[in-house]
């Protein structure tokens, strides 16, 4: 929250998906990536009770941001995504796409909302993976090379084993509902159809 309010204080009067990709872009560059010696699967949020310094400065960054996520946040949860694009092309193939578009959308003179969405989107792209990158170099200091190694495959490239699949699901659910939705109600869908290919090629 605490970062969240940071970044919010920076981008607060820049359109919507501009604003939405740049607090993404600063929290997941700052937030903390714990690893604990037995993870499997990389990517929490650590509870803590806050002490009473802490509950003052965060009830301040919530009074400012008038009492909950700040407007650039403006998702309510109760929804899916494309998970099955998402495992087809990964988050690299996700950002080609997104700036491809945004070239022709340039060269097009398309809506300044089209462009503002895709400027958005091209930010929000480069924040997942830089989280990622970030999380797999804390995982490889900790020891957990393997953990390390499908996060950091993810970052650059399209999931190919069952493992880095998973990775890729959770890291982008855990943001989304620890970050983003103001009601973290997100459902992963068909996970036996889109994780049966990756796991059928493993075996």
């Amino acid at each position: 929250a605490i970062l969240t309010h940071e970044a919010w204080q920076l981008a607060c009067d820049m359109p919507q998906p501009i604003r939405l990709g740049h607090i993404l872009q600063h929290v997941l560059s700052r937030i903390d990536t714990p690893v604990i010696a037995h993870d499997l699967l990389l990517g929490r949020m650590p509870e803590t009770i806050p002490t009473p310094a802490q509950e003052t400065l965060f009830q301040e960054c919530l009074r400012s941001m008038g009492g909950a996520l700040p407007p650039a946040f403006t998702d309510g949860g109760h929804e899916t995504f494309d998970w099955e694009t998402l495992l087809q092309i990964g988050l690299n193939g996700i950002h080609h796409h997104v700036r491809d578009r945004r070239q022709r959308a340039r060269m097009d003179h398309e809506s300044q909302a089209t462009c503002d969405f895709l400027e958005g989107m091209d930010d929000l792209c480069d924040a997942f993976r830089g989280y990622a990158r970030r999380y797999a170099r804390a995982a490889c200091q900790a020891g957990l090379t393997e953990a390390a190694d499908a996060l950091a495959a993810v970052a650059d490239e399209a999931p190919e084993t069952f493992r880095e699949a998973l990775q890729l699901m959770w890291i982008v659910g855990l943001v989304t509902c620890c970050f983003v939705a103001c009601n973290p109600t997100l459902t992963f869908g068909r996970v036996d159809q889109w994780l049966y290919p990756f796991y059928r090629r493993d075996l």
